[in-house]
């Protein structure tokens, strides 16, 4: 896991929006169809939670957003609102 984090180029957009998708399936264990369908709505800042509806299960949930994956969002966001 290591070596992939490692491997991606944060200093592009691509590399931001992989990095941030990274991080979601590693550090929560996401499908990546629950990665992919993420919308911004999804994430509530202010309370720090993220919630999904599991593609595969139909299942809510709610997840505690942590600060290296809420960073890496930002980082996408804002690399690419840039743009």
């Amino acid at each position: 896991m290591k070596r992939i984090v490692s491997s991606i180029d944060c200093n592009s957009a691509l590399g931001k929006r992989a990095y941030a998708m990274i991080m979601l399936l590693i550090k929560y264990g996401l499908r990546s169809g629950d990665v992919v369908n993420l919308k911004f709505e999804d994430i509530d800042w202010e309370n720090k939670i993220i919630r999904i509806s599991q593609n595969k299960t139909k299942r809510d949930i709610k997840l505690l957003l942590l600060p290296e994956v809420g960073n890496a969002i930002i980082g996408c966001l804002f690399l690419c609102l840039s743009l």
